[in-house]
């Protein structure tokens, strides 16, 4: 199955009937990103107003207003985050039991050549990695998504010139997660493979402990799982790499926006067209954007591994009964 096949039928058979819950929690990630966008903008009467014009009600009144947003932010995200969990752990609990009953319904046959500890494997590791890749990267990378739009929002209407040159790394972050995408999946689907190797053979052990004693055999098997763990040690830790480069090298790339952005803020700065209050507001909405950007260019070396986890679950789901009665 290729992507876009698991996330349709993730979607008509898991996300559908959460659309209820899942719908409050947009509302609240909305909020999430109106308060981010606000906090940028309230930098600009904070500067005009206590700074420049000198007004002493503004003194108190916007510390309040910072307050204010603040807590509708922490509120809005305990009641995002708490709907989330909630809808992740029904998704889990509900491609388990449909495992269950898939296994419990196979045939005999099946089942002796698809050794127990595989299954148990896809039950518990590989369904965790399916609901991740469901409810906390696509969420997230909404609730990103809307938090940056309003970013970019407060920053066009301070200067829409400065924008343009801070998003021109944007497409080069796109391409840099695309290639890293590619790379997770591969990396992530012989983890998983491997994991079930690994269970096999720790599940044949214990299975079969009277046979390897009676046989004297307890070297070879301890060599033989240990080959096992090293294999998936050096996957898990190519995995955890690819995850880890995510991040510093799309701050790296952002820099480049970053950095045009001030140098022709500086000029303009110098030549007396930009006003200090713009600027600054404009530079809190530019800082603030850099977290949503870079956890948005994390997601896709994340979602790979939901990915590469539920062609494994829905190739069992899809295994058919020979026997039907």
């Amino acid at each position: 199955m290729n992507n876009k096949e698991i996330l349709s039928r993730l979607f008509k058979e898991n996300i559908r009937p959460q659309m209820a819950k899942l719908s409050s929690s947009f509302i609240f990630m909305l909020i999430i990103a109106l308060a981010t966008g606000a906090t940028a903008w309230l930098l600009d009467p904070a500067i005009e107003k206590i700074f420049l014009d000198r007004d002493p009600q503004m003194v108190w009144m916007i510390p309040l207003g910072i307050i204010g947003i603040l807590l509708v932010k922490g509120t809005a995200t305990f009641f995002q985050v708490s709907i989330l969990t909630e809808v992740g752990q029904k998704i889990i609990a509900d491609i388990q039991i449909k495992m269950f009953t898939k296994i419990t319904y196979a045939d005999l046959g099946w089942l002796q050549i698809n050794h127990s500890g595989k299954i148990i494997s896809n039950f518990l590791y590989d369904v965790t990695l399916l609901q991740s890749a469901v409810s906390d990267c696509l969420a997230n990378a909404f609730r990103n998504l809307l938090t940056l739009i309003c970013l970019l929002a407060v920053m066009f209407y301070q200067d829409w010139a400065l924008s343009l040159i801070a998003m021109i790394a944007i497409p080069l972050v796109g391409y840099f997660s695309k290639r890293l995408g590619r790379r997770m999946k591969k990396a992530s689907t012989g983890t998983q493979v491997e994991t079930g190797v690994l269970a096999s053979l720790l599940s044949e052990n214990l299975d079969g402990t009277r046979i390897v004693k009676a046989y004297q055999q307890e070297d070879a098997e301890i060599e033989k799982v240990s080959e096992s763990i090293y294999r998936r040690m050096r996957l898990i830790i190519k995995v955890t790499k690819t995850k880890a480069a995510a991040a510093p090298f799309s701050e790296f790339l952002a820099g480049f926006g970053i950095a045009g952005a001030m140098y022709y803020a500086g000029i303009r700065g110098i030549q007396g067209d930009l006003p200090l209050n713009e600027f600054i507001s404009f530079l809190g909405a530019m800082m603030l954007a850099f977290q949503p950007l870079r956890s948005l260019a994390q997601v896709n070396t994340m979602m790979q591994e939901g990915f590469a986890a539920g062609a494994r679950v829905f190739e069992l789901l899809d295994q058919p009964v020979e026997i039907a009665e």
